[in-house]
């Protein structure tokens, strides 16, 4: 028998993956913080437990259920559990692309109504649906908390035996700011990739930060020009500059959102090309995921490699993991745009269709 001093702790940590108070009316913390599990276990040991909040009190997480009724997580996933917290929430059901999502929102009143959240929401995951044929897990919390102004603050997620997001905006954000935010598909598209140890931040972010503005873009919320302009202005940062050790050891941000990200685009063009179009990036991923490989187990990176080439039938995911993980690669990201057929001027973009792989660039952002 033990106590957590929870508020006391969110009140003076105030680190969201580990404990935070949103507002006096949420107490976030994911299970790390505040359960306690026998020293020297194995990882495959499974932890059961249950939750019930004060009166007057919810309690909500992204932990999945044993087929029991209890909450359960594997030892090893104890330490990254999905965001978790007690407080007093609004609480609503979605389903989009054949999983449920339970949606809380905490804190302030949304200006607008909690309807504007809910559409917002339901958009994100409509767009990371679109791209992998269906929503990656069965289930997921996503939790907003209401603060002041009219942005998207922040988003992160947590995944290890379940899967959450937690997110901040402003209650002034009107369906029109929600419309052009990233930040909810880009934390929702965290969900369809096995989660990997820190070193290999690299290719969880990188996923999130090229998919993102494709999926949008296949559901209308961006035309092609967007698309490519935010890739023209990112992928340059994404290269390796002097003592870099390669993305397993090297973890700026630009080498692991934006040298992530390049990966994969090398990676898309590369399937498409060896392919003759008949297989792509979108193809390996949507096997992975299929495969069991989300961001609710942990996987070898070099397993869902694997899993990926073998979907497309041929090896480029483990070759170009090999050769970018443990050292620099300088790549002409230049080249590789001219080939695709995008000229950027400014911030416009334009388009050369008779570029030789515009039939390439065609088949990642269809019109």
């Amino acid at each position: 028998s033990y106590r957590v001093r929870l508020r006391d702790a969110c009140r003076r940590v105030r680190q969201v993956d580990t404990a935070s108070v949103e507002h006096e009316e949420v107490l976030e913390a994911p299970p790390s913080s505040w359960l306690l599990a026998p020293e020297g276990a194995a990882g495959s040991t499974r932890l059961v437990f249950d939750v019930k909040a004060p009166p007057g009190w919810g309690f909500v997480t992204g932990v999945y259920r044993s087929p029991s009724g209890g909450l359960e997580l594997a030892l090893e996933d104890l330490y990254t559990a999905p965001y978790s917290a007690f407080g007093r929430f609004r609480l609503r059901e979605l389903e989009v692309g054949g999983s449920k999502l339970h949606l809380a929102i905490g804190g302030g009143d949304v200006r607008r109504g909690d309807a504007v959240v809910e559409r917002w929401v339901v958009d994100s995951a409509r767009a990371v649906s679109a791209y992998f044929g269906h929503f990656p897990v069965p289930e997921a919390l996503v939790l907003v908390v209401v603060d002041d102004g009219d942005e998207v603050y922040m988003g992160k997620s947590l995944s290890g035996g379940g899967a959450s997001v937690l997110v901040h905006v402003g209650a002034d954000a009107t369906p029109e700011d929600l419309a052009r935010d990233w930040v909810m598909t880009h934390e929702l598209t965290h969900t369809a990739f096995p989660a990997q140890p820190r070193r290999r931040d690299w290719i969880e972010e990188g996923l999130a930060t090229y998919v993102e503005p494709i999926a949008r873009a296949r559901i209308g919320q961006l035309g092609a020009e967007e698309v490519w302009r935010s890739y023209t202005w990112g992928m340059p940062q994404g290269l390796p500059e002097a003592g870099d050790r390669g993305l397993d050891n090297t973890h700026t941000w630009g080498r692991t959102y934006w040298g992530g990200a390049l990966f994969l685009l090398v990676a898309d063009v590369e399937i498409r090309k060896r392919t003759q179009g008949k297989a792509s990036l979108e193809t390996a991923l949507r096997a992975i995921v299929d495969a069991g490989g989300t961001n609710a187990v942990r996987w070898e990176l070099e397993r869902a490699m694997a899993v990926g080439d073998g979907a497309i039938g041929v090896r480029v995911l483990g070759d170009l993991l090999a050769a970018w993980a443990a050292g620099p690669v300088r790549y002409d990201v230049a080249a590789l745009f001219r080939d695709l057929g995008v000229r950027r001027e400014g911030r416009a973009i334009t388009f050369d269709d008779a570029a030789p792989l515009a039939w390439v660039r065609k088949g990642i952002t269809p019109r």
